[in-house]
């Protein structure tokens, strides 16, 4: 999406300028850091989504790969043991299946740290609580943050304060933490329900804490390859021009298909793909690799989806005829999503296809036309009683 939407990236981008711990204003000088008002800013801040969302990706399959791997040996444990084998204290579990769940144990924790460090340094940054928040600050830092401490909004002013009052009281979260949180619920949900291996729970907790510089080693090890790409310098090039957000990434792509419409949406499309032109051969240049050729054997290959020039609509009368059939323009689907197995070629009669007789549910039609009942009404007598008076 972020490859393909302009609007949603514009999106993004902003969402992680809002939340850089940069922008919160210092407890003694009572400023903001330096590097929060120029360009440097947004150079990280583009750095970071763009390696970000590779970097979530690359998260999440290590997660599924490890979950499947532990899957496919509790299957080989039950069929060795007998299901429900796990329940019981004297059963062992294979090397194998121990080490499995130790390494994602421990993977899945690391990750959990990694994301309560993100709402750690994100969430005080935020629009909604960067009024109670302050960064210790010192005399000749140049590109440091000391740290962040809670002011309790003492300094904010009570004028202010109540134009944001009711945005205060109706949610203290933004879109970008509401997005790590869910983060961190599914990695704490995929480790709630390792602890459900009893008895042996206990004894891989232990094993994690027991070889904890080994799995950081390994950790490491997995991640080192990106290292390079979130140290890549995006200072004195040209993609902040580029991919900062403004009125180029424009993208009103719900509203009517028109020549202007259909111009504004080509100028945002044709914006974003020189911003990952200019992105992909800035880390080509600094590491040799870039953050999708990483994560390419994840991916399946696809084509942007991009809006075609705009044509006048021209109406033909020979279209009309009946005697024509009506031509239509197809667009493949995506190859992750489209089945050529069962897919409809060829033309298509409507008429071809046999349709189900209706049922009539609301009463039985009538076969004849009233006058056998109008006549045995005719038949039958009319009694009346007769009184007498005396």
């Amino acid at each position: 999406m972020l490859r393909e939407d302009p609007g949603y990236f514009a999106e993004v981008v902003n969402e992680h300028k809002e939340h850089r711990p940069e922008l919160l204003i210092g407890s003694s000088c009572g400023k903001i850091h330096k590097t929060g008002k120029t360009d440097n800013l947004w150079a990280r801040t583009l750095r970071d989504s763009v390696a970000n969302c590779y970097i979530d990706l690359f998260v999440w399959d290590r997660i599924h790969k490890d979950i499947s791997e532990i899957v496919r040996l509790l299957k080989i444990h039950d069929e060795h043991f007998g299901r429900g084998v796990l329940f019981y204290v004297s059963s062992k579990l294979s090397p194998i299946f121990s080490e499995s769940l130790i390494k994602t144990w421990s993977f899945l924790e690391l990750i959990q740290l990694d994301l309560i460090q993100q709402l750690k340094f994100g969430w005080p940054a935020s629009l909604e609580l960067r009024a109670f928040f302050a960064q210790d600050c010192g005399p000749g830092e140049d590109d440091i943050l000391l740290g962040m401490k809670f002011n309790g909004g003492r300094n904010r002013k009570r004028d202010k304060e109540l134009g944001h009052v009711f945005d205060l009281f109706k949610s203290l979260t933004s879109p970008w933490v509401v997005s790590v949180l869910s983060k961190l619920s599914v990695v704490s949900e995929c480790l709630r329900q390792l602890e459900f291996f009893q008895p042996w729970a206990k004894k891989v907790a232990n094993s994690v804490k027991k070889r904890q510089t080994e799995l950081l080693i390994d950790h490491s090890i997995a991640f080192a390859q990106w290292r390079p790409i979130l140290q890549t310098d995006f200072n004195n090039t040209t993609l902040v021009a580029l991919g900062k957000p403004s009125s180029q990434f424009r993208y009103p792509v719900k509203k009517r298909r028109s020549q202007a419409n259909v111009e504004m949406l080509r100028s945002a499309e044709t914006a974003l793909d020189s911003f990952w032109e200019a992105a992909d051969a800035r880390f080509l240049e600094c590491t040799g690799t870039s953050p999708h050729d990483l994560v390419r054997h994840i991916l399946t290959e696809r084509s942007l989806q991009r809006t075609p020039p705009w044509e006048e609509p021209v109406k033909d009368l020979q279209s009309t005829s009946p005697n024509q059939p009506a031509k239509y323009t197809y667009i493949p689907f995506s190859h992750t999503l489209h089945d050529p197995a069962v897919q409809i070629t060829g033309a298509f009669d409507r008429l071809a296809v046999s349709a189900r007789p209706k049922i009539k549910i609301h009463g039985l039609a009538r076969t004849d036309s009233g006058h056998e009942d109008d006549k045995i009404l005719e038949e039958v007598s009319d009694e009346q009683p007769t009184f007498i008076i005396r």
